[in-house]
């Protein structure tokens, strides 16, 4: 499992949980995760770091009708999960299928391989 990460975001510091203790006025032993002082981040498609709640969580599925992929995978972009929709479909599922890419939990593209296509891949939503 991936090190959450977190920054502040007046100063630009990122750092994991362990790395935000600090004493505070009073001379407690206090952390700037639990007081809110820093936002969760995580590395977006550029490789910078953006808050956790701005990145949008992409996956996709694929069936056929005959097969499915049980569940959804994510990706990191919709390119990527794009490309790998459809070489799921390639291999797994015989070349023929339904891409269905997601953003956020919402259906946000479809991309079709099959008879009704003419064998060629067609965005069709």
């Amino acid at each position: 499992m991936e090190t959450k990460m977190y920054m502040n975001v007046e100063t630009g510091n990122v750092d994991d949980y362990e790395g935000w203790w600090y004493e505070d006025a009073d001379g407690h032993e206090v952390n700037a995760v639990d007081l809110g002082e820093v936002v969760e981040v995580v590395r977006n498609a550029y490789g910078d770091y953006a808050e956790a709640k701005d990145v949008p969580h992409i996956t996709w599925t694929a069936s056929n009708n005959s097969s499915f992929l049980n569940g959804e995978r994510e990706a990191s972009s919709i390119r990527a999960a794009v490309r790998d929709a459809r070489r799921y479909i390639r291999g797994e599922l015989y070349g023929e299928g339904k891409a269905t890419i997601f953003v956020d939990g919402q259906p946000m593209r479809e991309d079709e391989k099959s008879i009704f296509t003419g064998y060629q891949w067609r965005v069709t939503k």
